[in-house]
């Protein structure tokens, strides 16, 4: 997509980096957000809204249209309808807002829990084991609509211990 800035939010644990694209030219412009922060990655897909504290760092990409789509085929522009068939029944439904949300115990891969005995040498077995053969996954994802449109989409994962 291009060369872009990274974009730093927060502080200490809540602290993010972030860079963004934007559908270059006509308006409303679409915008692509990814976001990294230290147990959480997301993504924001979105079109319209006022400007934010650094929106002018986003970098124009003929890949950021109207077409884009996730890999299960949300866009913008789906009705609630087509949304909830992708996605299934949400967690919550608020106004103009669709939330959809769920944590899971995960096992740890075996690649990650040889890293981890590296990095963690000095305990047990029993509480290495106890402490990290799981982890919980958090995922949510908010779709907001304008006149049964798409228009706002934010996808998060979170990984802990």
């Amino acid at each position: 997509m291009g060369k872009t800035t990274v974009v730093q939010r927060g502080d200490a644990s809540t602290g993010r980096s972030q860079i963004c694209y934007s559908s270059p030219g006509k308006e409303p412009k679409i915008y692509l957000i990814f976001e990294k922060g230290e147990v959480n990655d997301a993504f924001y897909l979105f079109t319209g809204g006022p400007d934010w504290n650094a929106s002018d760092r986003c970098t124009d990409s003929n890949l950021i249209a109207e077409t884009l789509s996730t890999r299960s085929g949300l866009h913008l522009g789906q009705t609630r309808a087509q949304v909830r068939t992708i996605l299934g029944k949400p967690s919550l439904v608020s106004g103009d807002k669709m939330i959809y949300s769920l944590d899971a115990q995960k096992k740890t891969s075996v690649a990650d829990l040889q890293n981890l005995r590296r990095q963690n040498p000095a305990i047990s077995d029993d509480e290495f084991h106890k402490g990290y053969d799981f982890y919980t996954l958090g995922v949510y994802i908010e779709a907001r609509f304008l006149t049964d449109k798409l228009v706002y989409l934010a996808i998060s994962k979170t990984e802990s211990r």
